[in-house]
This record gives structure tokens, sequence and C-alpha cells, in this order.
């Protein structure tokens, strides 16, 4: 499973830039409820900051239509500048060699991995994912009956493991016959380690380093240091590649 930018594209999202602005919408709204609400002994709190998807949830709905408008802004800009990863072509290919599946588990939307999966299939000649889990990405059919009631469950967002749950009980595979592949600790290596996954592979740039990538949801209070250790730290698919050659157990 794999996350998608930064991973299986180049970065072409500015983190701090959204938080920015995401943030400042968050502050305005914070203001004119407190404004519309307030009484002679009561203020209203500034919004807590944190995930940016999970702060817009919180807002009034002419807030969350201004989220709206900066996460399409942002995500058409990525779509423009979209490039695949060095090595991503190769391992993609290795992986189908070896009848291994492959999902995309991304907090974008589904256009854009629409926009990824059509670089692979025209560009690349390469079969789209099996699977793709966007932050807009609806559930086949999850339904609970609670009290003669239904409610529908939305598949939550990393760090949270609902994607990689949703992932696995379509496949039909237990979460630990699974490796979540990511650039972020807080969203992809947190992810993997609710969802009880058998490893998960943290990649970074050249010499470790790990580039801005942070939506807000490492500001979340984690149960433990434990669930930002990745499996197996990496700079390259190449090296994805011979580990898995290699049969080594994660």
């Amino acid at each position: 499973i794999f996350d998608m930018d930064g991973t299986l594209v180049k970065p072409c999202i500015d983190f701090a830039d959204m938080r920015k602005r995401i943030y400042a919408v968050a502050d305005s709204d914070a203001e004119i409820a407190s404004n519309d609400n307030k009484s002679d002994d009561v203020q209203k709190q500034p919004m807590t900051k944190g995930c940016v998807l999970e702060l817009q949830q919180k807002l009034s709905p002419q807030g969350q239509m201004k989220c709206n408008v900066i996460f399409k802004d942002i995500e058409k800009k990525a779509i423009e500048n979209m490039q695949l990863n060095d090595g991503a072509v190769d391992l993609l290919r290795y992986l189908d060699s070896k009848s291994i599946k492959r999902a995309v588990l991304t907090r974008n939307v589904e256009t854009s991995v629409d926009a990824l999966n059509k670089i692979l299939t025209e560009k690349e000649g390469i079969a789209p994912f099996h699977m793709i889990v966007a932050r807009d990405t609806k559930p086949t059919s999850i339904i609970d009956e609670v009290d003669d009631e239904t409610i529908s469950h939305v598949i939550p967002s990393k760090p949270d493991p609902g994607g990689i749950l949703h992932i696995c009980s379509i496949w039909g595979c237990e979460t630990s016959n699974v490796i979540m592949v990511g650039d972020s600790k807080a969203d992809d290596i947190a992810c993997a380690y609710r969802a009880n996954c058998g490893g998960s592979i943290l990649l970074t740039q050249k010499g470790g380093e790990i580039l801005d990538n942070d939506s807000g949801a490492d500001s979340i209070k984690m149960n433990s240091s434990e669930e930002l250790i990745p499996s197996i730290q990496v700079e390259s698919f190449r090296e994805i590649q011979n580990i898995l050659n290699l049969g080594k157990t994660f």
C-alpha cells in the first residue's frame, strides 16, 4: 500500500503554505463565530490547530467552503506538476511480475490518483492501481445497525487505520499481510502501526532527509513513540525492490 505525494510522485505540495492558508481560515472562522455567539460573560476560545483535514470539519459551512477552495487550488497545481518518483515505475513492474497487489492510500482526492494512473497507463504501459482510497473515497457498503437505524461510515484519513482496514477487507487478507510505504512518520508509519500491518517502510530523501510533509497530523497526540518507528527506512525504491528480492522478513 503506497502513499502518493512524496512517495509515488515527487513532492509537489507546499505543506507549509497549505497549513498557513487553512489556519488563517480557521482563525477568521473562530473570530466570526465568537462575534456571532459571544455573550457579555462568555468569550469563545480560538480554534485549536492541528490536522488541516480534521480542522476543516470543525469550521462553519462557510469556513469549510473556503478550505475546499484552497485544497482544490493546491491539488490542481500538484496534478499539473506531477512527476513519478525515481524508481517508482521499476518497482511497480516488479510487483506486477510477482502478482503482488498494490493500492494507493492518500489524503489527496481521487482526481489526483486518477491523474497518477493516467501517467502510468498512457506513458509507462503499467496497469492502474488495484485499489484507491483517498479522502473522498466512498466505501462500497459499510453499514452498521444501531437501535434499528443504519449509520453509513466514511473512511477516515491517515493516521487512522481505517483506510488500510478497508483495503484489506476488499482484498480478503489480514493487515499482517500488507506493507505500508510512505514518506510521513505521522501519517503513513503511524497508520501502519495502528492497523497492525506486517511492516512499514519510510521513504526519505538522499541522506535520510525528511521534507516538510506535515499536514498537521503530527500535532495530534500519538499513543506512543513506537507509532513513528518504521520497520525499515530507505532512500530509494531500488532499495525496496532489493529488500523484497532478498525475501526479508519485516
